[in-house]
């Protein structure tokens, strides 16, 4: 589902993109306390489909 969500947001125009961005990384924070490397994999896709991590 998270990929499906990165996938979503990389279509949509820029000014969208960044309220988006910052939902998915509160997601991805939160995945990391879930263990199992879920918000490692999370980080991987994030960072597959451009986005980075917010500076």
């Amino acid at each position: 589902m998270f990929d499906q969500a990165c996938r979503a947001i990389a279509i949509l125009p820029e000014e969208r993109k960044r309220e988006l961005w910052m939902r998915l990384d509160t997601v991805r924070r939160l995945g990391h306390h879930l263990g199992y490397g879920v918000g490692d994999d999370m980080d991987d896709l994030l960072r597959e489909h451009g986005f980075g991590r917010p500076g």
